[in-house]
């Protein structure tokens, strides 16, 4: 529990003490969720002042069940948890077996349906309304003019695409040893060519593309790219801040609503 909260171990020890309601998230997901909450309206959720937030350190349902114990057991007190973790490349049987195991102990449990977080942010229409933002912000300050004449989604293709053998060698490393194991008659080499179809089918469209890139590292991109040609960045609040309604996702709206209804959950 030291290792996990740090420097942060005092005031998140009092924030759940006060709530004794508990959001594990991986790394610094919620600065996001909480410009896509403010963007709701869920201003509570955004503030989270009726939750702890915990950081996970990555992927790990079972050290998140002995974090949350461990914290029980300092404050002596019961505390309702909610837990959210990244896809990866992840399958649905995966998950599913995920679910069911911190079911046993969270009130929510959820999962991405996109590989991290930041591939929420990967919405076209809402990136082209904020690069027009920022350059017209950088214009007025400067005395040299840019003009944005670029495609975001085009951008995005592009930039996603030199990932593409690296982001195929990793969906088949995280997936294909699972497969493995659920299905040990089968050869590793029938496994593959039945991920490696999957893969293509899911890559050859940027709307299931965008699932599966590595969202961080494309923003990342995308940035250097603005930078360099526009003299601009984006930042994750100014994405989310240019959405419309119908650029939110459906499973992130679902996941804000889940939250809001968490942070009034009786705790017994």
């Amino acid at each position: 529990m030291f290792g996990a909260l740090g420097s942060n171990l005092n005031p998140t020890l009092t924030q759940l003490a006060k709530s004794r309601r508990a959001v594990f998230v991986e790394g610094r997901d919620f600065q996001i969720l909480s410009a896509f909450a403010r963007k709701l309206s869920k201003n509570a959720v955004a503030n989270r002042s009726d939750f702890a937030v915990i950081p996970s350190e990555g992927y790990n349902p079972t050290r998140v069940y002995d974090l949350g114990k461990g914290m029980e057991l300092t404050l002596g007190t019961r505390i309702i948890k909610a837990v959210i973790f990244d896809r990866d490349y992840r399958s649905d049987a995966e998950i599913s077996e995920v679910y069911e195991y911190v079911n046993r102990f969270a009130v929510i449990t959820h999962i991405h349906g996109r590989k991290e977080l930041e591939n929420y942010l990967l919405e076209a229409n809402a990136i082209n309304r904020a690069i027009l933002r920022q350059v017209e912000e950088h214009n007025k300050r400067s005395e040299k003019k840019a003009h944005y004449d670029d495609s975001a989604l085009r951008l995005l293709e592009e930039l996603s695409e030199s990932m593409r053998h690296k982001v195929s060698a990793q969906f088949l490393a995280k997936r294909t040893p699972y497969e493995k194991a659920k299905h040990p008659e089968q050869d590793y080499a029938t496994i593959n060519e039945r991920l490696i179809e999957e893969f293509e089918k899911r890559w050859n469209r940027w709307d299931s593309r965008k699932t599966l890139v590595p969202g961080k590292e494309l923003l990342a991109e995308l940035n250097k790219y603005l930078q360099a040609k526009y003299q601009i960045t984006l930042t994750p609040a100014a994405i989310v801040n240019n959405m419309s309604e119908s650029d939110i996702p459906d499973d992130i709206r679902e996941l804000i609503n889940e939250l809001d209804r968490f942070r009034n959950e009786p705790v017994e």
